[in-house]
């Protein structure tokens, strides 16, 4: 006879709603086992993954609902996901779209579309006919999975992930919407001026707008008047972007917020606005990338933590290059150079040895041509993944 060929016990897959507080704990905690053994990642702080998610905190769920689950085999977490429906933005674009984040996954095909479909069929019955993400929770949340760079350290408000998320989320039916970069410029060695290690390109645009910037005025952010020139950003941000067709207005309520979180690390020779004749024409920021130090707290800024990220802060040797708006109106005038050459004279002088650009998708054809015209190159690269969604007969669940 034979010898009994005894199968592996396959534990059922099951899916779980996260709402309560340690569920949510649970949740954001999972990835630790994903990441055990990845160099890489930058363990989140939880308080700070908890506050996206509510409602209290985060004036984005002001007008957009989301709901959260985990996958689980047996007592086990195996992946979670959110689903988001963003109101505003659909009704300001007329279109139906919900989207997804938070996606952490093993290695596991059957949680992967599990998770997927049960976020799909959320949003579904909210009378969405598409789903796209991953955003955590907004567009502007670290947005996209990581498709190129994965033996790169991600820069501050930069998602990362293992090589196999692009391939479970195309399992479960996902295509490519859009993909999105970030560039890296690298010093070159000894200590020579912002000016003299500037490429070429550039260096003649500062020359030519060093010519003509009668009536720009480039000034740091005045801390003694934050609301007041945050609100000014926020203007410019939507300005400069509504040119694009996807772009949604932020509130100035949503862009307080995101300053508020990103002032603890600011520097303030870093933060600039611009003026021209008096008048709001732009603004630029470059932050430490503190994700050199974050790494070291391992998720916790209780008092080990916090000594371990004062400790390691001292040592960053990256900066990022968030963002840089002028309002369309003055776009002909070298305002985004002339904050340049103060941002980078800022970063040389600083002790900075590399700088990271992030992110910038491939439908912003403006600031991609501009980056790759001065010299840094693409090293980490994400993508925007969507599927279609069949919207249910029946109401919302």
């Amino acid at each position: 006879m034979p010898p009994r060929v005894v199968l592996p016990r396959v534990v059922p897959l099951r899916i779980v709603a996260a709402e309560s507080r340690r569920e949510l704990e649970r949740c954001f905690r999972f990835p630790r086992t994903v990441y055990r053994n990845d160099p890489h990642w930058v363990e989140p702080i939880l308080v700070d993954r908890l506050a996206k998610v509510d409602p209290g905190r985060n004036p984005f769920w002001r007008t957009a609902e989301r709901r959260l689950w985990m996958a689980m085999r047996g007592r086990g977490v195996v992946g979670t996901i959110a689903a988001i429906h963003d109101r505003k933005s659909n009704e300001a674009l007329h279109r139906s779209l919900g989207t997804f984040g938070f996606f952490e996954c093993l290695d596991d095909p059957e949680a992967a579309a599990l998770l997927v479909s049960t976020a799909g069929a959320w949003l579904a019955a909210r009378g969405l006919t598409v789903m796209r993400g991953p955003y955590n929770p907004s567009a502007d949340d670290e947005p996209g999975v990581l498709v190129e760079g994965f033996d790169t350290l991600p820069a501050v408000m930069e998602a990362h992930n293992p090589p196999y998320y692009a391939r479970l989320l195309e399992g479960a039916g996902m295509r490519k919407h859009q993909d999105m970069f970030a560039r890296l410029f690298v010093r070159p060695p000894g200590n020579r001026s912002f000016l003299e290690d500037a490429p070429p390109r550039l260096r003649r645009a500062i020359e030519i707008a060093e010519k003509r910037d009668r009536g720009v005025v480039v000034r740091k952010l005045d801390r003694q008047r934050w609301d007041e020139d945050i609100r000014i950003a926020c203007r410019l941000f939507n300005a400069a972007l509504a040119y694009l067709p996807e772009h949604v207005p932020v509130s100035e309520e949503e862009f307080l917020a995101m300053a508020a979180g990103l002032r603890p690390i600011l520097d303030d020779e870093m933060a600039l606005l611009a003026e021209v004749d008096g008048r709001p024409a732009g603004f630029g920021l470059v932050l430490p990338d503190v994700n050199q130090a974050l790494r070291h707290a391992h998720g916790r800024l209780g008092p080990i933590g916090m000594l371990r990220f004062l400790w390691h802060r001292r040592s960053i040797d990256r900066a990022s290059f968030k963002i840089m708006m002028v309002a369309p109106e003055f776009q002909d005038r070298f305002v985004e150079v002339l904050i340049i050459r103060r941002l980078g004279e800022a970063v040389w002088r600083k002790g900075y040895r590399e700088v990271d650009l992030s992110m910038t998708g491939d439908e912003n054809w403006k600031s991609n041509r501009i980056q790759e015209r001065t010299g840094p190159h693409v090293y980490r690269r994400y993508r925007i993944f969507e599927k279609d969604i069949a919207p249910a007969k029946g109401g919302p669940a």
